[in-house]
């Protein structure tokens, strides 16, 4: 087990001050790619030179750095050879073997190349070929190989895999001829580590690989790792990050989810967790199963679903979180229709409510929700199954709907409030008419795209109102935070949407930009007449009618209310007359 040679020299101490310049500038030629002085020395020209001060700094910051230092560069492979001269015969032979090769052979194979040697004479011959090694590696001459080793040590961290590492070692041999390409890599892989293969990877010889266990412990209770939790760790065990999801990968035991770092062990029931609290919203059964990607039954894996305490049914065919506290799909309609199908196609609300009640401990207003979903109609007091030709009527119009803002023939807004349902990619309920409007009835789904997300409008035949789905990506893009209000412009031509931000404090903009956020409007002229003309609105009756839909944030900042210009019109006439007697 070879050493790490020490990396600071014992002889710079006496360096003299330009020769320390030269050292810097050599430095930052050979391992930083820096081309002239300039470069490197930093002069801060704010304080004002002297012409004759000035003009010797543009020569020394145009200097080429490989003129003022050609005389200190020697070509690594010399250096190497220089190394292996200044051992003997049996030395250089331990050196090779044991320090320099991926699988070192053990004493005992070593002794037969030495002149049958015992063992513990091998063991010192190989010593003193490194304490010589190490000895002339402290002197000035190698210092040119002892800062490429230093910045492959850097590259490759503790742990690399050999397949992960070509550009690196060829960046470390970039000045060496090709024939001494082989022999440089190996030395410096020995002054940078020493490294040994282990399966596949090069992992320090005097370093145990990073331990699984340990990581693990990181995790929360749904097997996450937050990226800058697992960066921290895999930096502190001297995993690089070029090279941490290469070994997540090679141990199995933990997959990368959306930047996150996720314990992949356990039950298929326990990576959907681990898949649903990374995503953080709710997703169905096939896209988990799916995202999981190792084969489980789709059958299967909804049965475990449906068991396990942690995920709740969010949709039919959807799971979620149950600590997201999203209401939960029960199937409350399914019950219901099972009755109506036990009594002959009709059943007493009262009994469904009393029945259902008992069983499930839901509350009544649940259930009489549920039987007002376009499957069902209420006829009554008794529900029934409705037909395949039966319409359903919803009742409202677009005008009416709180939030809602018209722009064109097919395009408009709708303004969300953003709270912790919309940033954890929870559904919410809207008006049966700006479902309609979005081109989606009972049993309907459409999705419109966005710049890197998707927003959902559905209407399941078994809820009593349809949802908009999927904002959080939309309030992501925006850079909408809690308390913010997200203004989604719908286009029906192209099913696409846009997301811009309302900030929580509108205080100073002007009632024109005001109008702009929350309803994509910008134009010239009165601006009461463009929001009533989005909500099919009069102007006289604009802020009742923007108060009973529920805006009142921009009810309160419309500008006072313009005289009616019929009304002015007759005044002007009216004074007119007036002044002509």
């Amino acid at each position: 087990m070879g050493r790490r040679p020490r990396q600071e020299p014992v002889e710079e101490s006496d360096v003299e001050p330009w020769d320390a310049v030269r050292t810097v500038l050599l430095w930052a030629a050979r391992e930083r790619g820096r081309s002239h002085a300039g470069d490197v020395l930093c002069i801060d020209r704010l304080l004002g030179m002297p012409t004759d001060v000035e003009g010797a700094w543009a020569v020394i910051a145009g200097a080429s750095i490989d003129e003022l230092t050609s005389d200190l560069v020697v070509p690594l492979d010399e250096l190497i050879d220089e190394l292996f001269s200044a051992l003997n015969e049996a030395q250089a032979t331990a050196f090779q073997r044991r320090c320099l090769a991926a699988h070192p052979p053990t004493l005992e194979d070593l002794r037969g190349d030495l002149g049958g040697v015992t063992r513990e004479r091998v063991r010192q011959i190989q010593a003193k070929a490194e304490q010589t090694i190490d000895s002339l590696m402290q002197r000035r001459r190698f210092r040119l190989l002892r800062w490429r080793a230093m910045e492959l040590r850097r590259s490759l961290g503790s742990s690399w895999p050999a397949d992960g590492a070509t550009e690196v070692l060829s960046l470390a041999v970039r000045d060496v001829a090709p024939s001494g390409g082989p022999k440089t890599i190996s030395m410096l892989l020995y002054l940078a580590g020493p490294y040994e293969e282990r399966g596949g990877w090069w992992t320090l010889r005097d370093r145990d690989e990073p331990s699984e266990e340990l990581l693990m412990r990181r995790a929360d209770e749904h097997g996450l790792i937050e990226a800058a939790d697992g960066q921290e760790w895999a930096r502190s065990h001297g995993l690089t990050d070029e090279f941490r999801d290469r070994w997540l990968e090679r141990t199995g035991s933990f997959r990368v989810l959306d930047r996150k770092i996720a314990v992949w062990k356990g039950s298929v029931v326990d990576k959907c967790v681990a898949v649903l609290a990374a995503r953080g919203a709710p997703m169905s059964t096939e896209t988990l199963v799916d995202a999981v990607g190792e084969g489980h039954s789709l059958r299967a894996s909804k049965t475990r679903l449906f068991d396990d305490r942690r995920v709740v049914r969010t949709a039919p065919n959807e799971w979620g979180l149950r600590q997201w506290g999203l209401e939960e799909y029960s199937g409350i309609a399914a019950e219901i229709g099972e009755r109506i199908d036990a009594a002959g196609g009709r059943a007493p609300m009262s009994a469904l409510v009393t029945d259902l009640c008992a069983q499930f401990g839901v509350k009544e207003s649940s259930i009489r929700v549920y039987a007002t979903a376009p499957m069902f109609v209420i006829e009554g007091g008794m529900v029934r199954r409705r037909r395949a030709d039966e319409p359903f009527a919803s009742a409202g119009s677009l005008g009416d709907c709180g939030g809602v803002f018209r722009s064109g023939p097919a395009t408009f807004s709708v303004v969300v409030a953003v709270d912790c349902d919309v940033l954890r990619g929870s559904g919410r309920a809207i008006p049966a008419a700006l479902a309609q409007a979005l081109g989606v009835g009972p049993g309907d789904r459409r999705s419109f795209r966005g710049a890197g997300y998707e927003v959902v409008a559905s209407w399941p035949m078994t809820a009593a109102m349809p949802a908009l789905g999927s904002t959080r990506g939309a309030a992501t893009c925006a850079g909408a935070a809690s308390g913010d209000r997200l203004r989604l412009d719908f286009s029906l031509e192209t099913l696409t949407v846009m997301a811009e931000r309302i900030p929580s404090g509108l205080d100073g903009r002007s009632p024109r930009e005001v109008v702009r956020l929350y309803t994509s409007l910008d134009q010239e002229g009165d601006v009461r007449e463009h929001i009533a003309r989005a909500i099919g609105s009069s102007a006289s009756a604009l802020r009742q009618r923007l108060l009973a839909r529920g805006d009142l944030e921009l009810a309160a900042q419309l500008p006072s209310e313009a005289v009616d210009q019929s009304l002015a019109k007759a005044l002007d006439e009216l004074a007119s007359a007036l002044g002509g007697q």
